[in-house]
């Protein structure tokens, strides 16, 4: 294993040059590391893009929220370029207050790996789902529908996030070839709900419990191709 600073596009770095004691005779691996802000980072990406071409992208970003005002975002941005038979993957992690989120600062680590494409799983881009909701009730009711709710799924880092950008699954996040579930805690409405839906047919199915007694959310979903505002 070896290491040196450097300077890479402007920026003042670390770069470590390591292997995996195995049989697998593309064992090397380069990983280039920076401290700087998010938008030096997000440049870096875009740098990489200029001299990589296409990109399959797979953004990580969630926030955690304590009120309306204060919250944190967590930004895990990953990038992939295939140049040859070597797979490049590039990110940018780390978190932001609300005034580093107005102002687009904020300081991240950003990382570049370069490996053997036999040695590095490929990105999936996360999959964006637009989904009907119907309500219904233990005792037979028949609920009206509700609004419909637009999911992001990233089955890469096992996480879903709603438009605002809130994390659904509480845990026991599951994908397959079937279906995707998750376990959905709201502490406030004192609810837990389990969701599945079937990657196959689109169906949706959500089982609640709570202290009040237990019903079920039903709908089907589309995927979107990508997340973004009318207007």
């Amino acid at each position: 294993m070896k290491q040196r600073d450097i300077v890479f596009f402007q920026q003042t770095g670390k770069a470590l040059l390591s292997f995996a004691n195995d049989d697998n005779p593309f064992r090397y691996r380069a990983h280039l590391s920076f401290d700087l802000d998010l938008k030096a980072c997000r440049n870096l990406l875009q740098k990489f893009a200029l001299l990589f071409g296409e990109v399959i992208e797979n953004d990580s970003l969630y926030i955690i929220r304590f009120s309306a005002e204060r919250y944190l975002k967590m930004v895990g941005i990953h990038h992939q370029w295939d140049a040859g038979t070597t797979r490049i993957i590039g990110g940018c992690s780390g978190s932001q207050n609300p005034e580093e989120v107005r102002n687009e600062t904020g300081k991240v680590s950003g990382s570049f790996f370069f490996t053997h494409i036999s040695r590095q799983e490929k990105l999936e881009a996360p999959i964006v789902l637009r989904c009907s909701q119907k309500l219904s009730f233990s005792n037979g009711g028949d609920g009206s529908p509700q609004n419909d709710i637009v999911l992001t799924v990233n089955v890469l880092f096992k996480q879903v996030t709603n438009t605002a950008g809130s994390r659904l699954d509480s845990s026991g996040f599951e994908a397959d070839e079937a279906h995707f579930g998750f376990t959905r805690e709201d502490i406030e409405r004192k609810v837990t709900s389990r969701w599945r839906i079937d990657r196959v047919t689109g169906v949706l199915r959500v089982e609640m419990m709570s202290q009040g007694g237990v019903g079920a959310t039903t709908g089907t979903c589309e995927r979107l191709k990508k997340l973004e505002k009318k207007f």
